[in-house]
């Protein structure tokens, strides 16, 4: 995406990450090797579980605001996922690295075992299904899931076990997971579509 619009405009593209509540959080550099902190603000990567700071591995971002005088913003939890990093950066500038911002938390499945799995992963089974029109999966506890389906037309044989097989590959054997044929899934009150939906902490 960065190389078509760079083509097109004819000028470098520049990642930032910010968010309504506080603003810009981070921007890159020209190394592009991560997202430089803005030092009005003090950013945490912490494990979901334990609230242990991580380096150089996943956990939730808590951002600590204090410029905003009616209201402190104070390790609050942004609802997103990253890897903040202490390596230095090629290009000198010495604040923080964010190394990446991987997506809302609520993007991510946890699998019964207690791993992290992008909820990318499963809008990727689903290509190529041609008569299936929408999904949602959705996780009710560590080990329940709930696959939401609008097929144009019936199931073909054995596309349900085939779609089974594929979510057990890397949930594990010992997820419960439940397919169900649905006429409609509404959207958000936004008017979104959500394709994966986490409903544990």
């Amino acid at each position: 995406m960065r190389l078509k619009i760079e083509e097109c405009f004819g000028v470098p593209v520049y990642n930032r990450y910010g968010s309504r509540e506080v603003g810009n959080i981070a921007s890159e550099c020209s190394c592009h090797r991560g997202l430089h902190l803005q030092l009005d603000k003090h950013i945490e990567v912490v494990d979901s579980e334990s609230g242990s700071p991580l380096v150089d591995k996943p956990g939730k971002i808590l951002v600590t605001l204090f410029s905003n005088l009616a209201m402190p913003l104070i390790r609050y939890d942004i609802g997103d996922i990253g890897i903040l990093t202490d390596a230095p950066c090629e290009c000198g500038i010495n604040s923080p690295l964010l190394k990446q911002v991987l997506g809302r938390s609520s993007d991510f499945i946890t699998s019964p075992s207690g791993r992290l799995i992008h909820g990318e992963y499963f809008t990727h089974i689903f290509y190529g299904h041609r008569n299936i029109r929408q999904f949602l999966f959705v996780q009710e506890t560590r080990s329940r899931f709930n696959v939401k389906i609008v097929s144009m037309d019936h199931m073909e044989p054995g596309q349900k076990d085939n779609l089974l097989h594929e979510i057990k590959a890397v949930l594990g054997d010992e997820a419960d997971v439940r397919i169900e044929l649905v006429d409609r899934i509404p959207p958000l009150p936004s008017g979104k579509f959500r394709f994966t939906v986490s409903q544990i902490s």
